[in-house]
């Protein structure tokens, strides 16, 4: 009987040994796939940040600036849910993991929603309907903020083992207070004439030149030296933040007997671009006083109308 005892002490041991080798190798998993939480969670944890510093600047920013910072910051969201992708090694972390995903697909939802409604805004300023896209938004962003509070709270459970360092705390609500006494703010200051966030297109009367050149007499008034034949030419610019559409140049010159008028096609230019259109040369006579203008006829929506004509009164030189 004694002989039979120290085997099963033995047995004993090395099964107990046997358990507690797995334990340690679960625990050992679980703060494995609990760190690569966390180190997804780290990349995302300044995007409240970088959101907020987005909407405070609604009313000047630019819509380059605008959709690289959202991208960007829909781009980290996404690369930190493919962190949830993984396969837990245990069930115990399998709350923190849905809190996780579900969490960081809010505010990735969120943050493309509202890019998209203030662009919507800011592109058809009369359209209501971008309030609430913007408003949907902003309690999707509210959400997963909610969600993040609970796996932060999750996270102290007994069976969950914590990281070496803790979860950060992530809010990425850019502002406080209802929902849509938010979003009416942020739709207004979207579609402000401030900032170039608009889809808005904007072609520009730039300067118009005549050959022979003009010069400035002392009576500040534009004079061509002697010449029986004017060539002038207009430099067209797109101040917009889109292609422009084909337009009509018209340049009127009047002071002989019978206004001239001439008509040549601008073509799309894409923003910040310019073109030079010459026109035909006009016959004038020595001495006589005249007035050239050239204006750009805008069949579409145009960033200021203002800017679509040059007038220039001139005389030309008799000696």
């Amino acid at each position: 009987m004694g002989r039979l005892i120290l085997p099963l002490l033995v047995v004993g041991v090395v099964v107990l040994g046997i358990v507690v080798s797995a334990s340690g190798a679960n625990t050992r998993a679980q703060i494995d796939y609990l760190t690569d939480l966390r180190d997804g969670a780290a990349e995302i944890s300044d995007g409240g940040a970088a959101l907020s510093s987005v909407t405070t600047r609604l009313s000047t920013i630019s819509r380059v600036e605008f959709t690289t910072a959202m991208d960007g910051i829909v781009a980290d969201l996404a690369a930190a849910a493919e962190v949830a992708d993984a396969e837990p090694p245990t069930a115990a972390v399998l709350p923190v993991r849905a809190l996780y995903r579900q969490a960081v697909t809010a505010w990735e939802d969120g943050v493309a929603g509202l890019s998209s409604g203030l662009l919507h805004a800011a592109d058809n300023p009369q359209d209501n309907a971008a309030v609430d896209e913007v408003v949907a938004a902003l309690a999707l962003l509210r959400a997963g903020d909610n969600l993040w509070a609970r796996l932060l709270a999750d996270m102290t459970r007994d069976d969950v083992p914590s990281p070496m360092t803790p979860f950060p705390e992530i809010v990425m609500s850019p502002a406080t207070g209802p929902h849509l006494t938010v979003g009416l703010i942020f739709v207004e200051s979207a579609r402000s004439e401030l900032n170039s966030l608009g889809l808005r297109p904007g072609l520009r009367v730039s300067s118009l030149v005549a050959e022979p050149e003009w010069q400035v007499d002392a009576n500040d008034q534009a004079v061509v030296p002697r010449t029986e034949r004017i060539t002038f030419s207009v430099v067209m610019s797109n101040v917009g933040n889109i292609d422009s559409e084909a337009e009509q140049l018209i340049l009127v010159l009047e002071g002989g007997a019978e206004p001239v008028e001439l008509v040549l096609t601008v073509e799309p230019l894409a923003p910040e671009r310019q073109m030079t259109l010459v026109f035909e040369p006009i016959d004038v006579l020595p001495g006589q006083l005249y007035q050239v203008t050239a204006s750009i006829v805008v069949d579409s929506p145009d960033v200021d109308l203002e800017d679509n004509v040059i007038i220039v009164p001139f005389r030309v030189g008799d000696d």
